[in-house]
């Protein structure tokens, strides 16, 4: 069993250790292709940006050089207000929760599924997290900024 302190201690290693740089800040602007292309620095492969929309949101896809998928959720106001990512490689949280993050490091606990961890559920914050090496999936939303109607199902 994996105590909060030593779960919290081994994501950081892995995350320092397979660094994947992303853009997209929950609560703030979304990406946009050339932005994601400095920031994402040579990981984000061109023409790999995409975007879809619904009423009452969009959604930005980026994929890093190495087949990580970031979907960014914006809503109407202009503002991100999830995350999720899929692929070989763990995202760096600390840049994709931006200023969410230390509720990660604060509020993080691990229920196991398999190989899948829920790492934080507050009000004001979920993460959602799991895989296993070579298969990462996870999304992260803030409750409060979820538009009117949007269901947490509709963040894959």
């Amino acid at each position: 069993m994996i105590t909060r302190t030593g779960f919290i201690k081994r994501a950081g290693v892995v995350l320092m250790a397979v660094p994947c740089f992303a853009h997209a800040v929950l609560g703030g602007a979304p990406t946009t292709t050339s932005s994601a292309q400095t920031a994402l620095k040579a990981s984000v492969k061109a023409a790999q940006s995409s975007t879809s929309s619904s009423t009452a949101f969009s959604v930005n896809t980026l994929q890093t050089s190495l087949g990580t998928t970031i979907n960014e959720y914006v809503g109407t106001d202009g503002k991100v207000f999830a995350v999720s990512w899929s692929g070989p490689q763990m995202p760096d949280l600390r840049v994709l929760l931006g200023t969410y993050f230390p509720q990660l490091s604060d509020n993080a606990t691990t229920h196991h599924a398999g190989h899948t961890s829920s790492l934080v559920n507050t009000s004001d914050l979920v993460v959602q997290s799991g895989g296993k090496p070579l298969a990462y999936h996870g999304r992260a939303w803030v409750p409060a900024m979820l538009p009117s109607g949007v269901t947490t199902d509709q963040i894959q």
